[in-house]
């Protein structure tokens, strides 16, 4: 019985995931989309790009889990997750995986449909406290699909580089993303979880002994 109860307190107090970093999508006046693809269809700047968006974070933390918003003119779902340092502008790579999200669409307040996609990181990044980093979004999928990773507020802008030889963009608006972390299973669950052990034990020496 005190088994039961104790693994019923384990199954509904799982860790919640903590929000990082947030910059939303401006979804009742868009500004637009930063082209982070192999091709740019519906870009009216010619030329492939990898866009980049900064972020620092008050103390070091675990991301687990990335979501951001973006527009594309084929469905793909394969994209690439990277991080950088730099001050003004992504200077050394620290981190790359290549990811499969999971896709809502969403059409509200939006001039065209919009993907949410979200997805748990294959390698957790360890980010240092007061650390500039950059976030890179990038569909990876082949010439002939254009992607572009939509704006968010105003901010302190972001980052287009050129992979077909043109030249650097300076975005005024920040771009639409989210960093989270899912903690570690809490000290109250493993408690739990060694009491359940004991009490099973215990249970099986009772039987033994009968």
């Amino acid at each position: 019985m005190y088994l039961r109860l104790l693994l019923a307190l384990l199954w509904v107090s799982p860790s919640p995931a903590a929000t990082l970093w947030s910059q939303p999508p401006k979804l009742n006046a868009p500004t637009g989309w930063a082209v982070s693809s192999p091709d740019h269809l519906f870009s009216t700047v010619s030329g492939s790009f990898r866009a980049h968006d900064n972020f620092r974070l008050s103390t070091s933390a675990t991301i687990t889990d990335v979501a951001w918003w973006g527009v594309h003119s084929l469905p793909s779902d394969r994209f690439e997750i990277s991080i950088y340092t730099g001050v003004s502008q992504p200077v050394d790579m620290l981190y790359r995986q290549s990811v499969t999200p999971s896709t809502t669409t969403w059409t509200r307040n939006f001039p065209s449909t919009m993907q949410f996609h979200t997805v748990s990181l294959p390698i957790p990044f360890l980010a240092a406290a007061n650390t500039d980093y950059w976030l890179s979004i990038f569909n990876n999928y082949s010439y002939g699909v254009g992607w572009g990773w939509v704006r968010s507020q105003d901010g302190d802008g972001a980052f287009q580089r050129s992979i077909s030889g043109r030249a650097d963009h300076v975005i005024a608006n920040d771009l639409a993303f989210e960093l989270s972390e899912i903690p570690e299973p809490s000290i109250f669950s493993q408690i739990l979880l060694g009491l359940s052990a004991l009490i099973a034990l215990a249970s099986l020496t009772r039987l033994r002994l009968r």
